[in-house]
């Protein structure tokens, strides 16, 4: 029987799961049963409809009210940056401290967010970094691995000087998810890959080259590098997720597609 040089697929055609995270079985067997054999991801085509907040990616803000910790969760959207101002505005004063009030606001000329407290039960604040979160916590708790924090937009990673009741923000970037993994355990069990948690089970790494509302896509070429050992194997049934940086799985509502290219024999 010929060999298979290339399988197309597509989300749209798994038999479990959902876009983000779906199982593919292939209609026969791939076995490359003494041969040596390498397998690169190609010709991606990814429509950019996953929003720029998502739940569990990066909408969560981790601040400290003097004595008290306080987690707030933005629900997923497509901001600007005032619009997040307001929104991040509404979750402060929905449930403050006694006798405190929030006001959020935005500078066009700085493009910096500032967070301002005030009230006779103001005592100051401070937003922990991710840094702060991973390696040590906020006060109190123990360290969180994947914060899924706001830090990613608000450019937030000064060192903890002390409480104050204003706080600013770094220059925001409304670029919140650059860059997207599609990942397989059972594809990429040949470990070539290293992500920056560790994990090996990467395929190929795309970045968000395209506003929201267009697609991105790659062409069917591929390095040395790109190519994961898949020699005296047999594929027929995997798994695929479509994830951030970190392992989260991104908020896919669209079917997308990509091509599973095979190189035979030995590598130059």
């Amino acid at each position: 029987m010929q060999r298979i040089r290339k399988v197309y697929v597509c989300s749209s055609h798994r038999v479990a799961g959902t876009p983000n995270n779906f199982q593919m079985e292939l209609n026969r067997d791939l076995e490359m049963v003494g041969e040596k054999c390498h397998m690169a991801v190609t010709s991606t085509s990814i429509p950019h409809v996953f929003y720029g907040v998502q739940a569990g990616v990066n909408n969560k803000l981790y601040l400290r009210e003097f004595s008290t910790n306080r987690v707030l969760e933005i629900e997923s959207g497509n901001y600007t940056a005032a619009s997040l101002a307001n929104k991040i505005s509404q979750k402060l004063n929905a449930n403050p401290p006694t006798d405190v009030t929030y006001t959020v606001t935005y500078s066009a000329t700085t493009m910096r967010l500032t967070i301002v407290q005030s009230g006779s039960g103001a005592q100051g604040l401070r937003v922990y970094t991710d840094q702060e979160l991973k390696t040590v916590g906020m006060i109190g708790q123990l360290p969180i691995a994947n914060p899924a924090s706001l830090n990613t937009i608000l450019n937030h990673n000064a060192n903890f000087t002390g409480y104050f009741t204003s706080w600013q923000s770094g220059i925001i970037s409304l670029a919140r998810i650059t860059e997207l993994y599609i990942r397989s355990p059972e594809l990429a069990k040949g470990y070539s890959t290293l992500d920056s948690n560790g994990r090996s089970d990467v395929l190929r790494k795309i970045h968000v080259d395209q506003d929201f509302g267009f697609l991105m896509t790659t062409d069917g070429s591929f390095e040395t590098a790109d190519l994961h050992d898949v020699s005296l194997s047999t594929i027929r049934s995997f798994t695929i997720q479509l994830t951030d940086a970190y392992g989260n799985l991104i908020e896919m509502p669209q079917d997308w597609s990509f091509t599973l290219s095979f190189v035979y024999g030995d590598l130059e």
